[in-house]
């Protein structure tokens, strides 16, 4: 009875230091991937393509809601800390919001649905989140947030940006399934 305890609580120790190492490691790569861009002059490239958001949603599939909310929640924060961008204010604080609850969603809906599936409903949760967050913290500076502007900036100009996490989580999930590196509950991935 002795052994069987310890041999779980081994197995749960090296599960969750699994899960920290990949939490850190989405946690680094989507602060410092948006640089990339920035070093060769792409900025344009990099907003369009959106590392971040790529790998707190990549972070939520992978190491589970808890990890992928605190992932979403500090990266923008602790980009915009260490390399002011996003600007800290309303940028970083909206997409905090808005990448907890990609990050959320992805970890949440990972086992009870398809991927693809998980992956959409993660990014329009996060977006609305997103809209609403932005209406709050211009309404605090005295400004406003039109829902022309959310429109535009969520879907207009966002959607390079969506078509890139699906092309790019969609596939490196696919592999890394067909690895056998994870695997999800629901086996229609």
């Amino acid at each position: 009875m002795e052994d069987n305890h310890s041999s779980r609580a081994k197995v749960k120790a090296e599960w969750l230091t699994k899960e920290l190492v990949l939490f850190f490691g989405f946690l680094a790569c989507g602060i410092f991937a948006p640089q990339i861009f920035h070093l060769i002059g792409q900025q344009a490239l990099g907003v369009r393509i959106s590392p971040m958001h790529v790998f707190v949603l990549m972070c939520g599939f992978v190491c589970g809601k808890r990890y992928g909310a605190l992932c979403g929640f500090l990266m923008p924060l602790i980009s915009s800390l260490i390399f002011t961008m996003p600007p800290i204010y309303p940028t970083a604080v909206g997409m905090a919001f808005e990448m907890l609850v990609y990050g959320y969603l992805t970890g949440l809906l990972k086992d009870k649905m398809h991927f693809v599936f998980a992956l959409l409903l993660a990014m329009l949760g996060g977006r609305l989140v997103l809209g609403v967050a932005n209406i709050i913290l211009y309404a605090l500076q005295g400004g406003s947030y039109s829902f022309d502007a959310y429109v535009s900036s969520m879907f207009v100009n966002g959607w390079p940006s969506i078509v890139c996490a699906f092309v790019i989580v969609g596939g490196v999930l696919l592999i890394m399934v067909k690895a056998g590196v994870i695997s999800f509950k629901n086996k229609n991935e």
